[in-house]
């Protein structure tokens, strides 16, 4: 491809737009850990639909923490990875 044959950026937003990976929710077939904080600024609206599609699905909210909430203090931090070791190597 030559370079005055590739999309243009704006292209890449248009298509961005327009895609959705929602509907393949139901084709995910291991287990799945989902994990916002209670302050998350996207709070459960996001974390809701993959709970709702995703067959094998467990979801936690951490009190008091925001979305970065693996890289906050450093007890949140331990806490996450301590719930994430355990999703991860629990048997099914």
């Amino acid at each position: 491809m030559q370079l005055s044959e590739r999309p243009l950026a704006t292209d890449y937003d248009r298509i961005s737009l327009d895609w959705t990976s929602i509907p393949q929710l139901p084709r995910i077939s291991v287990p799945t850990l989902v994990y916002n904080g209670e302050y998350d600024t996207l709070h459960d609206i996001a974390s809701v639909l993959l709970f709702e599609l995703i067959p094998r699905v467990r979801w936690i909210t951490f009190s008091g923490a925001g979305h970065m909430c693996h890289l906050e203090d450093e007890a949140t931090t331990e806490w996450v990875s301590t719930v994430v070791g355990e999703f991860l190597t629990q048997g099914e």
